[in-house]
């Protein structure tokens, strides 16, 4: 696998797609609507994307995430963080935090233990809102995030690659979802990705 002349994605991102018996295939353009989050059956999400008319949406659209972004952009940075224990994005990864792990994907039948604190959780949305302001200032794919496109899949990963029966609607998103969030909330309408496929062999 010629990984560091791949013009998709940089090196790191290909080794990671290597990993899960992933390839990167095309640049395509997409609506932000269009954006999913990523699916796993272990952490049961289904309740944090929830839409108003009672379906289950995971639209980046209607991700804890995005709403997270729009309440900053209402109350700053100093008051998001102040009560950030009252964020859906604290909400989010908190559930991950109760649920104590994730299935490991390279060996589905062995689980990962992941625990999340509030500090980290504190950490992480600091960083989220730089991300945010960063992509502001300079644009999605400037520096330092030039080659670091948004991925995704046009099947669930746990539908392609682990025959688990969920019927997402693409384009599921593999990496990238802080990213995407970000460019929702700023108003874009359609983005430029890598899409991706099961690795042949």
């Amino acid at each position: 696998m010629a990984i560091s002349n791949d013009p998709l994605l940089d090196e790191k991102d290909l080794l990671h797609l290597h990993k899960h018996r992933l390839r990167p295939l095309k640049i395509i353009k997409v609506n932000i609507n269009d954006l999913k989050h990523q699916h796993r059956t272990e952490l049961d999400y289904d309740f944090m994307f929830r839409s108003k008319d009672g379906n289950i949406d995971y639209s980046i659209t209607n991700s804890p995430l995005y709403r997270t972004l729009k309440l900053y952009q209402k109350i700053g940075q100093w008051r998001l963080i102040w009560g950030y224990r009252r964020t859906e994005y604290y909400t989010f990864f908190k559930h991950a935090d109760k649920v104590g792990f994730i299935r490991d994907w390279l060996a589905p039948d062995n689980k990962i233990i992941r625990r999340i604190s509030d500090k980290e959780i504190k950490n992480k949305l600091k960083r989220f809102i730089k991300l945010y302001e960063n992509i502001r200032k300079t644009g999605y794919l400037a520096p330092p995030l030039s080659a670091r496109y948004i991925s995704v899949l046009a099947i669930p990963y746990e539908t392609l690659c682990l025959n688990i029966d969920f019927q997402g609607k693409p384009y599921e998103i593999w990496s990238g979802h802080h990213r995407a969030a970000a460019l929702a909330a700023l108003g874009e309408k359609e983005i430029d990705v890598v899409l991706l496929d099961k690795a042949q062999g």
